[in-house]
């Protein structure tokens, strides 16, 4: 039983590894509009000021302040935005 316990904690690690996401941070004191593009496609979205959004996108993708900043960001990465520009934590 301790060895099935193990196993599946073990698959879980594994898998949050391989489906991380991109994870945005919002460290302004402002709301901001975004563009989120993946592939062929483009969402149109907004993060509140001082919140967190887990996975973004599923993989690599490339966000878009409104009007301002961009970033190509890669599964896994932490994007956050502070004084209005984007950068990996």
């Amino acid at each position: 039983m301790k060895k099935l316990v193990l196993s599946f904690g073990l698959i879980l690690l594994l898998s949050s590894l391989v489906f991380a996401g991109v994870d945005l941070i919002n460290e302004d004191g402002k709301n901001y509009d975004l563009e989120v593009g993946e592939g062929s496609i483009t969402k149109h979205t907004a993060i509140s000021s001082g919140t967190t959004v887990p996975d973004m996108c599923d993989g690599d993708c490339n966000i878009k302040i409104k009007d301002g900043a961009s970033i190509e960001a890669k599964d896994g990465d932490q994007i956050v935005i502070k004084n209005g520009a984007l950068s990996v934590k």
